[in-house]
């Protein structure tokens, strides 16, 4: 009962038991018909007033016992509210010591006191994808999204979730929401391009690699040549498909991104050349090699000489790359092998003795074949008693892997540029 009611009625009891014996004059009350009494005047006065005081009392009460229920609740959610995020903290607490299983039970601790809490839906559903349960892990994810959440962590996990499941209509709308939301694009927008790139759709990997090199800041060295591999990578499969033309864009695209990708130069003279057009071939390996130093150059070079072909344009371009770097002995090493295949011995034998370079198995092999070709049998038995190795022409530097042949992307660990000769 307020404190205000039982005042009143207090002060209503005091008034009357001072009053009564002052006020003796009685007043006939008529009840109904039959009952009538005999009352002090100031009796019946106080008695109405009574009666007006519990009244309002009673019609009050409502309205005070909902107010009263209300408050409850409210401290009843905020208890639950803090319990959900003690229970959150302690699953926190548990991932970092690498006891998921604890984690796991807080964050349903947590979600149970608390159904919106943000942070342990995001890091509920990231616990349920790494194990495995993707469903769930969509679930955990859509209820933070829907309860308001922006955080750029959210977005990330979301698209993990898509990219993991190979879905990547779900991975644009992510984009598309988090674009119109102000968000930081970035995030979503480089597991998408993983997700194509693992598909091996470069087109589409190349296009979102753009978007993230054109936004501000983004053009930075490591992302320049990423797209200009995936730009090759386009390229060389449009020429696989028979389009030499727009193959030679996209690998003039790769070279204009980064000039010093050496893929696209090669795959763009392999295009040249399949189509007939040699010496713009020529020319753009011996550029390739002017640029990089990369031996695949001269090997591609070198391997236009075959049966019915002068050789004469192949020892032109080789001649031309070693004017510009006459201390090159890899330059020289490879017009000693054009001059081999020509037929040329005693010109190959001249390019051998003037180089200085280390006595590398490659080169005694050529001056081997060179002296075999001008009979002389003992040069070349002394020159190959070193042993020379053979079989293996190239090995990745990221993996290791030992290889016979080159090609742009290591097709063990699948990185770019990494084949370097044995």
């Amino acid at each position: 009962m307020p404190l205000r009611f039982i005042v009143t009625l207090g002060l209503l009891l005091l008034g009357g038991l001072y009053l009564l014996p002052q006020n003796t004059e009685n007043v006939r009350l008529t009840l109904w018909k039959g009952r009538a009494y005999d009352l002090p005047l100031i009796l019946v006065v106080l008695g109405f007033a009574f009666l007006g005081a519990l009244g309002m009392g009673i019609w009050d009460l409502p309205s005070r016992i909902t107010n009263a229920w209300r408050r409850s609740q409210h401290r009843r959610a905020e208890r639950r509210i803090q319990e959900a995020e003690t229970f959150y903290l302690a699953g926190q607490a548990s991932i970092a010591k690498g006891d998921r299983r604890a984690a796991q039970r807080a964050f349903r601790r947590s979600l149970r006191r608390n159904p919106v809490h943000k942070q342990a839906l995001l890091e509920s559903g990231n616990l349920q994808r790494d194990l495995g349960h993707l469903d769930t892990a969509f679930d955990l994810h859509r209820r933070a999204i829907q309860a308001g959440s922006n955080d750029s962590r959210l977005i990330e996990s979301l698209a993990d979730d898509f990219a993991i499941a190979g879905r990547p209509d779900a991975l644009r709308t992510l984009l598309e929401r988090v674009r119109y939301s102000g968000g930081d694009e970035s995030i979503p927008l480089t597991r998408i391009r993983d997700y194509y790139i693992s598909a091996k759709a470069w087109e589409i990997a190349a296009e979102f690699q753009k978007r993230l090199i054109y936004r501000p800041g983004g053009a930075s060295e490591p992302d320049r040549m990423l797209l200009a591999h995936l730009l090759y990578e386009a390229g060389w499969q449009l020429a696989q498909a028979g389009k030499p033309s727009d193959a030679e864009k996209r690998l003039n695209e790769a070279i204009g991104v980064h000039g010093d990708c050496i893929p696209p130069r090669v795959a763009l003279g392999d295009v040249h050349h399949a189509s007939g057009r040699r010496d713009q071939a020529l020319g753009t390996w011996r550029e390739g090699y002017e640029k990089t130093g990369a031996f695949i150059f001269l090997s591609r070079i070198l391997s236009t000489i075959s049966n019915g072909s002068s050789g004469e344009d192949t020892v032109q371009a080789l001649r031309k790359a070693l004017r510009r770097g006459p201390g090159d002995d890899s330059l020289r090493l490879a017009l000693a092998e054009a001059y081999l295949r020509l037929g040329q011995p005693t010109e190959a034998l001249r390019y051998l003795e003037d180089d200085s370079a280390e006595d590398t198995p490659r080169t005694r092999l050529v001056r081997a074949r060179a002296l075999l070709d001008t009979d002389d049998v003992a040069g070349a038995r002394a020159v190959l008693s070193f042993h020379p190795k053979s079989g293996v022409h190239f090995h990745c530097t990221s993996c290791q892997e030992q290889l016979a042949d080159w090609s742009g992307r290591c097709p063990s660990c699948g990185r770019w540029g990494t084949l370097e000769q044995v």
